[in-house]
């Protein structure tokens, strides 16, 4: 059995390479994550970390390299790791002002209603954890 179909292991990247046109986005990256892991990706501007996760959540495909999430292979078995991830990137957290109650402006069908309901006159939602009221 290979290391990247261990079942303690989450993600198994081997000498991932991308290239857009001339330029290198990815040369060589390697590593794995252990499942039940948090992991963050730090680095700066340029490193690859997008094209990266790109990659691992099947947005883009590899030029080189192997790459497994779940044990599936993203290229060969891209639906399998879609079905077995979640993948939000920065810019698709909801506004604080968004509120998916029905009724309201910014209602969407698939989201459901948070239990708690949305601040009066604000079309905020209140967190379940909220112990204050709203400013009046």
């Amino acid at each position: 059995m290979s290391d990247a179909t261990r079942q303690d292991i989450a993600i198994s990247v081997e000498g991932l390479t991308k290239r857009f046109g001339k330029t290198e986005a990815l040369r060589g990256v390697s590593f794995t994550v252990d499942t039940g892991s948090v992991v963050g990706v730090l680095g700066p501007d340029g490193a690859g970390k997008t094209t990266t996760l790109r990659v691992l959540a099947t947005l883009l495909k590899p030029d080189g390299g192997r790459v497994t999430v779940g044990g599936y292979d993203v290229c060969r078995a891209a639906p399998a790791v879609r079905r077995a991830i979640g993948f939000a990137g920065q810019r698709d957290r909801p506004s604080p002002t968004t509120c998916p109650c029905p009724g309201s402006a910014n209602a969407s069908p698939r989201t459901s209603p948070p239990r708690t309901g949305c601040w009066p006159g604000t079309g905020s939602v209140r967190p379940a954890h909220s112990w204050a009221e709203p400013d009046k």
